[in-house]
């Protein structure tokens, strides 16, 4: 299922995907936007929660008044620049994320799980990549595949490219997607893409 997502996110937390929803029954998805100096504070519940920084720096509490790790999350300007810095938080733990003189936007995935883990160890699989397609496109190559169910994000270089996919089921049946900034494509378990076609530099992160 093709989720289009182009108006600007929200300062603060938008929910953009809810378990339940277009078949998917495990994952969640929002966007969080900070400002500076604001605070935004959690609790994962009965999820595992994957905080992937998409541009700016913050510091990041994890647990309760008397054990709380600290550290600093982000080390980008945008998806373009770098690798993500990622953080797993176990489920019934509570987070807060505190930005400073700098903005931060944050990609927010929450799965069901009762693991007792650490935050360091996941049940989650997380993937980015920025791609900006050789010209002479291979229709019958396989994009993405996902094992599990999975949701992908996409965020374009220049704003107003795009993409053109086509997304085989499990049933081998196919539909073609156009892509568009901040959409998202949540995918069922052994779900193929192919490229058609694209514009620009792309860059996706997915979550299963």
């Amino acid at each position: 299922m093709h989720i289009s997502n182009n108006d600007p996110p929200l300062d603060g937390y938008h929910q953009i995907l809810s378990r339940g929803e277009y078949g998917i029954k495990l994952l969640e998805f929002g966007l969080l936007n900070l400002s500076p100096d604001s605070t935004f504070s959690g609790n994962t519940d009965d999820c595992q929660v994957v905080l992937v920084t998409l541009g700016g720096q913050c510091k990041l509490l994890v647990g309760h008044n008397g054990n709380k790790a600290i550290g600093l999350l982000g080390n980008r300007p945008d998806v373009f620049s770098g690798k993500a810095s990622v953080a797993f938080i176990p489920h019934h733990t509570t987070y807060e994320i505190i930005t400073t003189d700098e903005s931060i936007e944050i990609a927010v995935f929450r799965k069901t799980s009762h693991l007792d883990t650490t935050a360091v160890i996941s049940n989650l699989y997380l993937n980015e990549d920025t791609s900006q397609y050789d010209i002479n496109i291979d229709e019958s190559k396989i994009l993405y595949e996902s094992v599990g169910e999975s949701i992908c994000f996409y965020r374009f270089q220049n704003k107003k490219d795009s993409a053109t996919i086509r997304l085989i089921d499990p049933d081998n049946q196919s539909a073609r997607i156009d892509l568009s900034n901040n959409d998202i494509l949540c995918l069922p378990d052994m779900t193929r893409t192919n490229l058609l076609s694209y514009q620009g530099v792309c860059y996706q992160l997915s979550v299963s």
